[in-house]
């Protein structure tokens, strides 16, 4: 099993999304399409790697997020079939309701990040229940079912290898620093945590961030992510009582504190931004702990 990492050079930066192109005994396995803006450079990238695109009949999502789904619609009307968690189905072949929440957010970007997200048909979706393995390809693949930034989300074993999607975090290359991506509606400390014991348990050799690439410490990168997370979580319940913007504004300055104890310079931060925007971060935990106080209450 041969696996390369694919830059999409989302916004024209490079290392901030990635796809997969997993060389399968039976042919090529594409892990996370991106957004549909990025789907020109994606093509042309797999078809330099010696694939025609039109090879491509499997195409794994981690979750429906639009910088990880909003291309499939474009590898299925070549042919190819998305597999997605049951939960984030619906909203492939029916992405009305997943685009109207995503404009809620980016308003008048949304043409700009994403493009134009197109439905898959129906026929050409594939629900994968968490915790069951397929055979794609002549590949035996592990969906594992790991809830906290979505309840949609599913990471993918094969071998000792585990495609993370976003419940790995973001960790760009070359850096140390460990950014969460918690957007809302649905981050949740306790069920990431335990999403983490299950990667944990799987003793994966190699983890596959699609933000971004290779990662050939998860004995140490788990861990550190589970430290940041309840950090994050901390600070944010410890500034609940400031107003959304204020909140985001100091949630990004102590972030950018925090890159800066591992050397991330400004220029990286900023594509660490590109990457999982502070201030979607700030919302989605902040909503977590005001679900969590009506819970208590």
């Amino acid at each position: 099993m041969n696996i390369e990492v694919i830059d999409q050079e989302f916004l024209g930066t490079k290392q901030v999304i990635a796809s997969y192109l997993i060389s399968a005994p039976e042919g090529p396995i594409l892990v996370e399409t991106g957004p549909a803006t990025t789907q020109e450079v994606l093509e042309k990238k797999v078809s330099d790697l010696g694939v025609d695109p039109s090879e491509v009949k499997h195409v794994l999502v981690t979750h429906i997020h639009l910088d990880h789904s909003g291309g499939a619609g474009y590898w299925a009307k070549r042919g190819a079939t998305i597999y997605v968690h049951p939960k984030g189905a619906r909203h492939l072949i029916s992405p009305e309701r997943l685009l109207s929440s995503a404009a809620r957010i980016y308003g008048e970007q949304m043409d700009y990040l994403w493009g134009e997200t197109i439905a898959v048909p129906e026929e050409q979706v594939v629900a994968w229940e968490g915790g069951t393995t397929k055979r794609i390809a002549g590949l035996e693949i592990e969906a594992l079912d790991t809830p906290g930034h979505a309840s949609h989300h599913l990471a993918y074993r094969a071998a000792d290898v585990i495609f993370t999607g976003d419940v790995g975090g973001c960790r760009l290359p070359g850096s140390e620093f460990v950014s969460v991506p918690g957007p809302p509606p649905e981050f949740h400390l306790e069920a990431w945590l335990q999403s983490l014991q299950l990667l944990q348990s799987r003793r994966p050799e190699t983890l596959y961030l699609t933000h971004f690439g290779k990662v050939d410490d998860p004995v140490r990168h788990i861990p550190a992510l589970k430290d940041r997370m309840l950090d994050c979580v901390e600070f944010v319940g410890a500034n609940i009582d400031k107003a959304g913007p204020e909140l985001e504004k100091l949630y990004q300055a102590w972030d950018r504190e925090q890159a800066a104890k591992y050397g991330v310079d400004e220029e990286t931060y900023e594509a660490y931004e590109k990457a999982n925007p502070s201030f979607m971060s700030a919302q989605g935990i902040a909503r977590y702990w005001s679900k969590k106080t009506e819970k208590e209450a």
